[in-house]
Formats: C-alpha cells, sequence, structure tokens
C-alpha cells in the first residue's frame, strides 16, 4: 500500500486493541420429564394399522392371520387396550379409539406415532445478563476482563428465571432433538457461579474520508444476536468516557515538544488539532514519512500483535540486548485507560518477559484515595502514582538505555467506542530519545509527591529511587 490512490479506494482496518469483558454466568441442574415421540412396536403397529384400514376386525381374524395361540392372543388384545388404542364395538369386533385415529389424522405418512414419558437431567449454563442458554464453554480466565453487571432480579431470583428460560429454549439445550417435547421441570439446583470471556477486537478504519473505531463485523454479529449483553457492553462503553478529552491537544504538543516528534507535528493543523486520517495515511500506510535515527512508528498498543505487529517489534529489539551485563529491568509507565490491557493479549506479552527472567515495574495511574490497583500483571510488581503525566494520555515502556516505546493515547470524542484510545507514537533505539523518557519519568516521580508505590505495602513510606533504582543512571553509573 504505497499509493495514494490504493489506500483511497480501500476501506482498511489496523488492529488497536482487544477487550475483553467478563459475563456473569451460572450453571444450574435441572431434572425435568419429556415426552418423546416414537413408532409403536412392529407387531402392535401392523395390527393397528390393518384395523385402520379394516375399520373393525375380529379377534380370531388376528388370531389367523398372525398365527398366533389363544394365550398370545389375550396378551396382544389386553395390551391394545390397556394403551387405549382400540375397543371393543356393538359386533363384538376390535375398532380403533379416538385418540389411536388421531394419530394418523396427525401423521404426515399415515403412520402412527404415540409419546412416551420420560425423565432426564442436565447441568445447563446461563448468562446472567439475558438469561439465555451458554452453549460455548469457554474456560478461558477472565483476570484482565472488565465484569459486566448482572441485575438484582437475576439474582435474587435466579431458580425461576433458570426454569423459565430452561423452558424456552428447551430445543436448543437438547441439541435440536424435534421428537423430544418439556412435559414438566420437576427440579433446579443453582450450582456454580462463573464468568465467560467474551474479547471484542478494535480496529481503526480508514476511508477515503474518515478514521473511526469499529468493532469487528464477526464480534458485532455475534454480540447483537443478544440485546441484553449488547446493551450492557455499550452501556460500560459510555459510563468510562476519558475525562481529558477537552485537554488532550494541549497533552499532544506537550508529547511532540518533549520528544521532538515531527511526523506527529506535520499533522498538526492550524487550531492546533491533529489531522488523524493524513497522519496514519502518510505515516503508516503510505510510508511517504519516517523517523531518523533507529526510530520507527507504532499504531495501536505494544501488546496487539495486529497489521504492524507491534508485539514482534518490541520481541526484535529485545533479542538485541539480551546478552548484556547492564541491568535486566524495564519500567513501563501505563496511560490511565480503563480498557488498555483488558485482554489475554496482555497476559502473553508480560509472560514473555517473565519467561525472559526480566523485572517488569508497572506504574498504573490511580485515584487518591484509591484502594486498590484493579490491574492484574501476571505476578509482576504495579506501583501506583497520581496527577498522572500529560492527564494520563502518555504510555511509556522503557528499557533503559536501549530501547523504549513511546505512545500518546489519542480519543476522537464522537461514536459508540469513544472510550477506546488510539495509540500514535513511536519505538526507539535512539539514546536521546530513550534518555528524554527516562528523565521525564524519574524527575516527575522522584520526589516522592505523587508517588504511591506498591498496593502491598501501603502502610510503608513509598520511595520511587528505590524501586526503580534502575532509572537512577547517577546511582548505577558511578
Amino acid at each position: 500500500m504505497t499509493q495514494n490512490n490504493t489506500v483511497d479506494s480501500e476501506e482498511i482496518k489496523i488492529l488497536l486493541n482487544q477487550i475483553s469483558f467478563a459475563l456473569p454466568c451460572k450453571s444450574f441442574n435441572i431434572q425435568y420429564s419429556y415426552t418423546k415421540q416414537e413408532r409403536l412396536p412392529i407387531v402392535t403397529e401392523f395390527i393397528v394399522r390393518l384395523i385402520h384400514t379394516c375399520q373393525s376386525i375380529a379377534v380370531s381374524n388376528i388370531q389367523e392371520y398372525f398365527g398366533f395361540s389363544s394365550k398370545e392372543t389375550e396378551v396382544i388384545v389386553n395390551s391394545l387396550i390397556n394403551e387405549r388404542l382400540v375397543v371393543f364395538n356393538q359386533d363384538d369386533e376390535l375398532e380403533l379409539t379416538e385418540y389411536a385415529k388421531s394419530k394418523f389424522e396427525e401423521s404426515s405418512d399415515n403412520l402412527p406415532r404415540f409419546f412416551k414419558i420420560e425423565e432426564d437431567n442436565k447441568s445447563v449454563k446461563f448468562n446472567l445478563i439475558s438469561f439465555k442458554p451458554l452453549f460455548k464453554d469457554d474456560n478461558e480466565k477472565c483476570r484482565f476482563c472488565i465484569n459486566l453487571n448482572e441485575s438484582d432480579e437475576h439474582i435474587s431470583k435466579s431458580i425461576h428465571h433458570a426454569e423459565m428460560s430452561f423452558e424456552h429454549h428447551f430445543h436448543d439445550i437438547v441439541q435440536n432433538d424435534d421428537k423430544k417435547q418439556l412435559y414438566k421441570i420437576k427440579e433446579v439446583t443453582a450450582k456454580k457461579h462463573f464468568s465467560a470471556s467474551i474479547p471484542l477486537d478494535f480496529h481503526l478504519k480508514i476511508d477515503a474520508e474518515s478514521a473511526s473505531i469499529i468493532n469487528s463485523k464477526e464480534n458485532e454479529e455475534l454480540i447483537k444476536r443478544d440485546e441484553a449483553i449488547y446493551k450492557a457492553i455499550i452501556d460500560t462503553f459510555s459510563s468510562n468516557v476519558f475525562r481529558e478529552y477537552d485537554k488532550q491537544e494541549g497533552y499532544l504538543l506537550d508529547f511532540i515538544k518533549i520528544f521532538k516528534d515531527n511526523l506527529i507535528g506535520n499533522k498538526i493543523d492550524s487550531r492546533d488539532k491533529l489531522n488523524l486520517l493524513n497522519y496514519v495515511k502518510e505515516v503508516h500506510l503510505q510510508k511517504n514519512v519516517k523517523y531518523e535515527d533507529e526510530t520507527d512508528a507504532l499504531l495501536g498498543n505494544v501488546y496487539v500483535d495486529g497489521e504492524f505487529h507491534n508485539f514482534d517489534s518490541v520481541k526484535n529489539v529485545l533479542k538485541k540486548y539480551e546478552g548484556k551485563k547492564f541491568h535486566k529491568s524495564v519500567c513501563w509507565l501505563l496511560p490511565q485507560n480503563s480498557f488498555f490491557g483488558r485482554t489475554r493479549l496482555f497476559n502473553n506479552f508480560i509472560s514473555h518477559f517473565s519467561e525472559k527472567k526480566i523485572e517488569l515495574k508497572i506504574l498504573l495511574p490511580i485515584e487518591e484515595e484509591q484502594k486498590n490497583y484493579l490491574i492484574d500483571t501476571n505476578g509482576f510488581e504495579t506501583y501506583g502514582y497520581v496527577q498522572p503525566i500529560m492527564g494520563g494520555h502518555l504510555e511509556v515502556f522503557l528499557y533503559a538505555p536501549y530501547f523504549v516505546c513511546v505512545l500518546f493515547h489519542y480519543y476522537q470524542v464522537s461514536g459508540s467506542f469513544s472510550s477506546v484510545s488510539i495509540p500514535i507514537g513511536f519505538i526507539s533505539e535512539n539514546p536521546e530519545k530513550v534518555e528524554k523518557a527516562r528523565k521525564l519519568i524519574f524527575e516527575y516521580l522522584q520526589s516522592d509527591q505523587n508517588y504511591r508505590g506498591k498496593e502491598k505495602n501501603k502502610n510503608e513510606q513509598p520511595n520511587f529511587k528505590e524501586d526503580f533504582y534502575f532509572l537512577d543512571f547517577q546511582l548505577i553509573l558511578t
């Protein structure tokens, strides 16, 4: 995609992020009985069909026709009477009951079919948002997911809703066996409460005139099948609107100035607004302009291995420095974004550093009185700080003095997914850019005024210089 007309004539999608939602679910054990449509035993059916054809028939004719003994004839006739299939008429001949005749009338192939009542029990899983059955058994852990909240009604009356849903979706639950009809629900027992993961991919869609965030078509169609779940997800986005929209252009100008990012800077218009469409086209698609000195442009979250292979880019640069004898510690300053890292892709990314035995320390923007640090980092230490740099738009993945990923999380203020950020920036081995990032973090937090330390050590006085000793180059190099 190096030609202008190619980019302008196509609709291009670029993966920005994957966000996983934890769908609350519950399993129930349901004991029930059902009626099953069956054909009669072959001899019984033949006799019934014979009587249906002849309208009535003498018992002696049945005995003679089939060669039954007197005892066998008595048993078969009594069985037909007990099953309400035949009666004796005034001529002392057998004829079909109205019940038996109706089975011929209901049949499309003129073969009588009857119903048998049987008992069974099933373990059925329902989601607690719409209370529909959960057919896909997703065992993915949901510790990174964003929780969707079930209603109080579904919690307090879960047995009732499970019974109603089982009745409504019976044929789907018994795998479309149309011969079975629910007869009676005998008992419903609530069992395990769990969550199922709903991973959604979000793309930046680029066409000739606009750049907008969309959910993948497959995901959109899947969740829209259940209106209640779709509404719960959209409501989650609506309730997590980023608070610094009105200041982001100013923060972006700070970003450009500090890191001397002319690729982004050249796309700022006369109103100090970013022309996102032109930036993406020229820098990332057409690649007409590039950074100098060991620096490449990034678009999308670093843990996402989408069209531009951000994860691979980090791994490839990391390989260059595996044998170095300097420290093996990474500082990762996260943006203030409720949807950042809410995916197994985040876990895969940080697990890579665990495998390489690299110390990863995460700096997380938190509220002043926040008790818990919400992000799960697979055992890596998470440290909180307040008054986030650049209003929470900045993300820095720093492996000093070797390389750095610096991203500005940009937001579009319109659309259903305005809370999904568009990370733009670079990955660089340029010593000047690496030092800029190190110095920015170190000088901002070294006084401990905004630093809150580890969640586990709330009773201890936080000490940034001690926790992030590897960023104090003056200490390390002396």
